[in-house]
């Protein structure tokens, strides 16, 4: 591949020369940056994995891993913090949730579109520096539909960028303890769910 001349790696293989440098989660949420663009898609890159992956390159596992976890449907999260923090959950026992899944009442009416979603009932929000801003219109959006979203039966979870960070350990007992509690409810439950995605 050539820009202006000059010879260069393509999308998929310089993202599998990061995946040597930088954890999973990293290596995903370039992925994600990278489709949202439209500059590559699953095919093409499990196609460069088949292509230049050979034993003892460097990075080749990671990036094997990495497009394990890779759907080929479904939303794209849109900040990283959703890849984040599901590498640390997962490792810590809970499912994959599902990203940037569209919340509807019993109605049909859109409620909020969540980071992070487990069918149990269970929902998580990530306030990061990017994508999430302090204007006064957004602040107030967003408290109007996690409070909507609780009435609707979800438990709802809200981290920022620093306790994703810093503090794994309060966002692992946290989210533990509160997907419990959502699939006892859902198991509690006799009726259907009071939401739909």
């Amino acid at each position: 591949m050539y820009i202006d001349g000059l010879p260069v790696t393509g999308v998929e293989r310089t993202i599998m020369d990061c995946a040597a440098l930088i954890p999973r989660w990293k290596v995903l949420g370039l992925i994600d940056s990278a489709r949202r663009a439209d500059k590559t898609s699953p095919v093409a890159l499990r196609q460069c994995l088949a292509v230049h992956a050979r034993r003892g390159r460097n990075g080749t596992v990671n990036f094997r891993k990495a497009l394990e976890l890779l759907h080929d449907d479904g939303p794209i999260p849109i900040g990283h913090l959703s890849r984040q923090a599901a590498q640390i959950l997962v490792a810590s026992g809970l499912p994959e949730p599902a990203f940037e899944v569209r919340i509807y009442d019993r109605f049909g009416e859109f409620v909020a579109q969540v980071d992070s979603f487990w069918p149990e009932g269970y929902v998580h929000m990530y306030d990061g520096f990017t994508y999430h801003r302090s204007r006064r219109e957004t602040t107030n959006r967003d408290i109007e539909q996690r409070a909507r979203l609780r009435e609707l039966g979800l438990i709802v979870d809200e981290f920022s960028f620093d306790q994703i960070n810093r503090q794994p350990e309060f966002l692992i007992a946290t989210s533990r303890r509160n997907f419990s509690e959502a699939r006892s409810r859902r198991t509690l439950e006799t009726g259907p769910p009071q939401f739909r995605f």
